[in-house]
């Protein structure tokens, strides 16, 4: 998307110096049409800016991560650390996949880093009786600031969502 407003911003640019020169013929020869003129580069300046000022910002359209399922933010200040909650039933595959996707969603310029890393732990929730109630971490992303090339550290623990997946399964209700 970036790429389209930077190609954009260049064209318009490029009109718009074409009518800044046509705008200064019209006046200096004292044509009828040279106030038109003048609106029209009043315009495409205001465009060509536009244009620029997409092209520079951050696209607002944050990527997909295949894979990844549904998650909710259990714990988020703006800080170096947020906790994501998952289904207990998540693969390893489906996590490492969700962390990365919510390190996309909940990266932003405006974090307020303390340290030199980004840290997102996903949890789950698990009942395995009645009345009892465990909270599994099952994986951390990890990601150094700045993050421009760096790879983010994946780290999911097999026991613990083995652990979740096994009670999640003990304690499904039977479709009926």
């Amino acid at each position: 998307v970036s790429a389209l407003f930077d190609l954009s911003w260049k064209l318009a640019g490029a009109f718009t110096a074409l009518c800044v020169v046509v705008t200064l013929f019209a006046f200096v020869t004292k044509q009828q049409w040279c106030f038109r003129a003048f609106g029209i580069t009043a315009f495409m300046t205001l465009l060509t800016v536009g244009f620029l000022t997409l092209a520079i910002l951050p696209s607002p359209v944050r990527e997909r991560i295949p894979g990844a399922t549904s998650y909710q933010v259990v714990f988020d200040r703006g800080g170096n650390r947020a906790v994501i909650a998952v289904k207990p039933t998540i693969t390893a595959e489906a996590l490492g996949a969700t962390l990365q996707q919510a390190a996309v969603e909940l990266s932003s310029p405006g974090r307020s880093i303390t340290g030199n890393s980004f840290t997102i732990q996903a949890r789950t929730v698990v009942h395995p009786q009645p009345g009892l109630t465990r909270v599994l971490y099952v994986g951390t992303l990890e990601r150094l600031i700045p993050a421009e090339g760096r790879k983010p550290i994946i780290r999911i623990d097999p026991g613990a969502l083995q652990t979740a997946q096994q009670i999640a399964k003990q304690t499904a209700e039977p479709v009926k």
